[in-house]
């Protein structure tokens, strides 16, 4: 794992961007350290798949939750970052 600098992810309508206060450690992130369980194509490679956070934006069709609320989630990827969508 290393610490770098990224872009904050854009969300797409049905989405919402967390601002991450905490992820979790599960099994499938240690196995694709091993190289023993492959990223789906197409996510970030970006490793956290459990996140708790902070919900800062909302995609316009999006009706369930609204900037503030308290979240936790389980994602396609990008759960060690600041941000994740």
């Amino acid at each position: 794992l290393q610490i770098r600098e990224g872009e904050i992810p854009t969300i797409g309508e049905h989405e919402v961007l967390i601002e991450v206060k905490a992820a979790g450690v599960n099994r499938p992130d240690i196995l694709q350290r091993q190289g023993l369980y492959p990223m789906p194509e197409g996510v970030t490679p970006v490793p956290g798949l459990e996140v708790a956070g902070v919900v800062v934006k909302v995609g316009a069709q999006v009706t369930a939750f609204t900037p503030g609320d308290r979240v936790c989630a389980l994602t396609n990827g990008g759960g060690y970052a600041e941000y994740c969508a």
